[in-house]
């Protein structure tokens, strides 16, 4: 008979083990950097060899060895679903679907037939029809694939073919789009994860982040900032004015601007040096947009370790250090009760499969 504690114990280090195959910190790490700066992350779980998987070397040599991983996604090649679930009369849902495209080289890409083969869904016979693009500098020798993963409806003049949680690889090449693989997805889930900063419409699948409503702020402070490098510029080396009608100064081919420079000039009320642009002016608007800036992406003093006022009480400037990272702390809090609480269930329900071989796995003694 085994206790609560010890069946507690026994599923951390199988998630432990699985976790220290690969860097999974450095996974989710993308994600939350993917969420800050756009708001929406996505990742996949997927059942993967750890050798093959990772280019790190963690001391696992064996091919045998499988088990889920968290592989980080790029939101910008991958789309989510904007229609709403609706639910038919006969009380059959049609889930929500993930596209995602990337580039590859197609001999890779018959590689990977060769090894996997009809039985996991390859299309061998479609992909030799298939010919690369050629013209194309970054994508030479490579053909696109889009993936699709979800529930698929096929139109047909009759009646629609539903097919439920199931996975298709679109291959397009020079010569069109072909479909290269189809299969049933092997886990009641969708592998992909999505998690959000903030979402603020139920309708939009899209999260906002704090960069993103400081980006309108920081083109305008990039654009005050390069006007204001301009006219320090012009203040410390401006322009110099003369007469041209003066031969000493055409001879010379104008006056030569240094420290202790002495200009004889037939006309010396001719030379004249223009300020050119408001130097205070253009300071206070980059400090403005730069403040503005802070404020609207929560870097603020207090979370720099910086303190306001030199002279405050204890409890408030507990309540002020406080304010400054109650954002973060609803972030943290939302995604470890929500994306990563769900990468877990995910990557176990994975691990209870591909442990149904015996391996090897290490308990740690606390």
């Amino acid at each position: 008979v085994i206790d609560q504690e010890t069946a507690d114990t026994l599923v951390h280090a199988v998630m432990d083990h699985y976790h220290r195959l690969y860097d999974f910190r450095a996974a989710c790490d993308l994600l939350d950097a993917e969420m800050i700066k756009y708001g929406t992350c996505v990742g996949q779980v997927r059942e993967v060899t750890s050798r093959k998987f990772t280019h790190d070397f963690r001391g696992v040599e064996s091919d045998d060895i499988k088990g889920p991983a968290l592989i980080a996604c790029s939101i910008k090649n991958t789309w989510l679903d904007h229609s709403v679930a609706m639910v038919a009369h006969e009380g059959e849902r049609i889930g929500p679907s993930f596209i995602s495209n990337y580039w590859q080289v197609l001999e890779d890409v018959k590689r990977a037939v060769k090894t996997g083969g009809k039985e996991r869904g390859w299309r061998g016979n479609v992909l030799e029809r298939l010919v690369s693009h050629e013209t194309l500098d970054e994508h030479k020798g490579q053909i696109e694939i889009l993936e699709y993963e979800g529930d698929l409806v096929i139109p047909k003049s009759r009646s629609s073919i539903f097919m439920p949680n199931v996975r298709l690889r679109v291959a397009v090449g020079k010569n069109g789009p072909e479909v290269i693989r189809f299969q049933e997805n092997d886990n009641p889930f969708r592998s992909f994860v999505v998690g959000h900063y903030m979402r603020e419409d139920v309708l939009d699948p899209y999260g906002v982040s704090p960069l993103m409503k400081g980006q309108p702020i920081a083109e305008a402070g990039a654009a005050a900032f390069n006007d204001l490098m301009a006219v320090s510029r012009l203040r410390a080396l401006p322009p110099t004015i003369y007469d041209r009608n003066d031969p000493t100064m055409t001879a010379a081919g104008g006056p030569n601007v240094f420290p202790g420079a002495q200009w004889a000039s037939d006309a010396p009320g001719a030379i004249e040096n223009p300020e050119i642009g408001d130097l205070p002016a253009s300071v206070q608007l980059f400090l403005a947009l730069k403040k503005e800036y802070e404020d609207t992406t929560g870097v603020t003093d207090p979370r720099r370790g910086a303190e306001i006022k030199s002279h405050t009480t204890l409890g408030q400037h507990e309540i002020e250090s406080t304010k400054g990272l109650s954002r973060t702390d609803d972030f943290v809090q939302s995604n470890l009760g929500g994306m990563y609480a769900s990468i877990l269930h995910m990557q176990f329900a994975i691990a209870k499969r591909t442990l149904r071989r015996p391996q090897s796995i290490s308990i740690d003694a606390h």
